[in-house]
Formats: structure tokens, C-alpha cells, sequence
């Protein structure tokens, strides 16, 4: 079973919600799947300006109060697998993109929220398929909150494995 990581993300300053938290999830190896996607098309202006309403969508959110056009739970059909983490899986979306969280407390109506991918509009079948696959064990309460600093340590000392195995 894979070892998770939360870190607690504020998209660098830009979400702050006085009723909720969010949380990237990280694996063993120090990657997240939602930085990487951010990092690959930061330069792009549609981009940066999809991401700032979900930014804004991710601040004003208190209880289930945004239109489903911005966020919603998905529908049953992807959550075939039954694992209890993604039948809590929602989305947030914009015209283009697409962040999908789970609830960390399904019970609570301001729950806090993992944040697991992110993806484009076009691509909403195959990233959930992605998610369904690779997400299947993920338990956020197993998950170990970190800071920045183990997180740094966590990728060096994944770097220095990665660096030690292509010497043998």
C-alpha cells in the first residue's frame, strides 16, 4: 500500500478559506499530481486565468454554497469501485478545467479537502479513469501531515535513491 502526504496548500497565497483547508496529497516519492500539472502549463495565459477562479471558487466555498456549475460531487458511474475515499470524490471546475478533491470528513458540511489531480475539460474521462486506478487504496486519514521542510527532505532523499539506482 502506498504512503501518502498532505501538505497544506494556499495556491501561493491566493486561497484562503476562513471555513475550509486544502491539502495537496503527496506520495512517498515527494511528487503530487496536481503540482506537476501547474508547473507544465503555468505560462499559459488560459491557464492562469482558469486557475484563479477555481482559486476563487475554493475561497468562497462554505458548505455545498457554489453553483453545481463549479463544484459538485461526482456522479455515481465514477465511483464504481467502492472505495469510501472516492465516493467522496468532487470537483471543482471552470469553462477548461477541472480540480478534483475528496472530502477528508464526508460528515462535516465544511469539511476540509484533499487535493488529488487536475485536468482539462477534454480529458475529464481518461483523468478519472487515472484517478479510479491510482487512488484506489488512498485513505486520507493514513495520510501524515508535513511541512515544506520534510517535504524538501522527502524529495532529496527520493533524488539520491533515484541517483543511487542509476549507478547500479
Amino acid at each position: 500500500m502506498d504512503c501518502y502526504y498532505l501538505l497544506q496548500y494556499d495556491g501561493d497565497g491566493d486561497v484562503c478559506n476562513l471555513y475550509c483547508k486544502y491539502y495537496l496529497l503527496y506520495g512517498e516519492n515527494g511528487k503530487n499530481e496536481f503540482e506537476e500539472i501547474v508547473n507544465d502549463h503555468r505560462e499559459e495565459t488560459v491557464f492562469v486565468e482558469e486557475i484563479h477562479k477555481l482559486h476563487a471558487s475554493m475561497n468562497i466555498l462554505h458548505g455545498n454554497n457554489l453553483p453545481r456549475e463549479k463544484f459538485h460531487s461526482l456522479p455515481t458511474k465514477y465511483r464504481k469501485n467502492g472505495n469510501d475515499c472516492l465516493r467522496d470524490l468532487w470537483e471543482f471546475k471552470t469553462k477548461h478545467m477541472r480540480v478534483y478533491v475528496v472530502k477528508m470528513d464526508p460528515t462535516k458540511g465544511d469539511s476540509d479537502f484533499c487535493i488529488i489531480y487536475a485536468g482539462f475539460k477534454t480529458e475529464q474521462g481518461n483523468d478519472i479513469k487515472f484517478i479510479r486506478k491510482k487512488f484506489r487504496h488512498l485513505d486520507v486519514h493514513k495520510a501524515r501531515t508535513i511541512s515544506n521542510e520534510e517535504l524538501e527532505e522527502l524529495r532529496a532523499a527520493q533524488h539520491q535513491e533515484d541517483a543511487e539506482d542509476q549507478l547500479t
